[in-house]
């Protein structure tokens, strides 16, 4: 048999982002962005989503890979900078 509590427990405080991405609109080759690593690791790849408007139309896909692309790694706590959004891809439907 199962039983329901209606206690409820602590609530449990929001999760702290892992990354924080900015867009920069300011630049001569168009919107470029900067991406912080609030994780406690070392992040070599990985795969950002963006939404460009508030019905989820409009979205792109950065790949980004320190290894292919000669970057260095985003160490817990640091910045990389991308120079451009030009690299989006729309993601495959």
């Amino acid at each position: 048999m199962l039983f329901s509590s209606g206690a409820q427990g602590p609530s449990t405080p929001p999760e702290r982002p892992k990354f924080k991405i900015e867009i920069r609109v300011t630049g001569e080759k168009g919107p470029s962005c900067a991406v912080t690593n609030f994780t406690g690791k070392t992040v070599t790849a990985c795969v950002f989503e963006l939404s460009f408007s508030s019905q989820g139309r409009g979205r792109s896909k950065i790949v980004w890979d320190a290894i292919v692309q000669g970057d260095p790694p985003i160490e817990p706590g640091g910045t990389i900078l991308r120079p451009s959004l030009s690299h989006c891809r729309k993601p495959s439907t």
